[in-house]
């Protein structure tokens, strides 16, 4: 993913640690290679699933 997204490594594991956030940049790169758009990602009912 950090080859194709062109985002290094160790700042994907942060941010799926929830370290960082990412810019709207970085999240539109994420989307592309999961190949959804920015209102999928976005798009949940409040709930959170643990």
């Amino acid at each position: 993913m950090s080859h194709s997204t062109e985002l290094d490594y160790g700042f994907l594991r942060r941010l799926e640690k929830g370290q960082v956030l990412p810019s709207v940049r970085y999240l539109i790169r994420i989307c592309n290679y999961f190949d959804v758009s920015l209102s999928e990602l976005f798009d949940f009912d409040g709930t959170l699933q643990t």
